[in-house]
């Protein structure tokens, strides 16, 4: 029970530094590129109403045509609550499309934007829903700055229409509609609303 253990030698720590460092730059460079993944698919969804107002959200780019003449992008339906006006598309960089809202619904605050020729590819899609783990949360918040911020799944709820995960770390304002990625880039979920995390 008090056995001492050998120290390790030279050679063997920088081994073992070296080994951390490595991991250590893999999983920055992931980070990095699920990032960089989730920015290309992610846009920023406006609908201009009639009455000079506008409801604004953030949206994911999940689909596109074989001939790339076409593509859909998942946002929120309640950015639709007060009726459809004028929708535009913003990716970043500026790219604007007109969209076509095809579907909504409304249980479980959903609703599908159909845009002419975009030109990112579409964000993957996790066939399964995990209730666990660390996810990823992106959007463009009030005033259009894109964000992501990381947590864990704290909780998980489901009722007829929708299953929900609540996450720690805040959204904002204007990120609704945007995606929630999970550790491999995939898209797992749509954010809709904030109460704490």
């Amino acid at each position: 029970m008090g056995e001492l253990l050998p120290k390790p030698t030279l050679r063997e720590l920088i081994v073992a530094a070296t080994g951390g460092f490595v991991w250590a730059a893999v999983g920055l460079m992931i980070s990095f590129w699920s990032s960089e993944l989730a920015q290309a698919t992610s846009s920023r969804v406006h609908n201009f109403l009639p009455d000079n107002t506008a409801n604004v959200g953030s949206g994911t780019l999940v689909d596109v045509t074989a001939s790339g003449e076409r593509g859909l992008v998942l946002t929120c339906a309640h950015l639709f609550a007060e009726g459809t006006g004028r929708v535009v598309v913003e990716f970043p960089g500026g790219r604007t499309h007109g969209g076509l809202v095809v579907g909504v619904d409304r249980e479980a605050d959903l609703a599908a934007v159909e845009i002419a020729k975009p030109r990112a590819a579409a964000a993957g899609v996790s066939a399964s829903f995990e209730p666990t783990g660390s996810v990823r949360a992106c959007g463009f918040g009030p005033s259009g700055e894109y964000r992501c911020v990381d947590g864990q799944v704290i909780g998980y709820s489901e009722r007829p229409g929708q299953r929900s995960l609540r996450m720690s770390g805040a959204v904002r304002s204007g990120d609704s509609g945007g995606g929630v990625f999970d550790d491999e880039g995939r898209l797992t979920a749509v954010v809709w609303g904030e109460s704490g995390g």
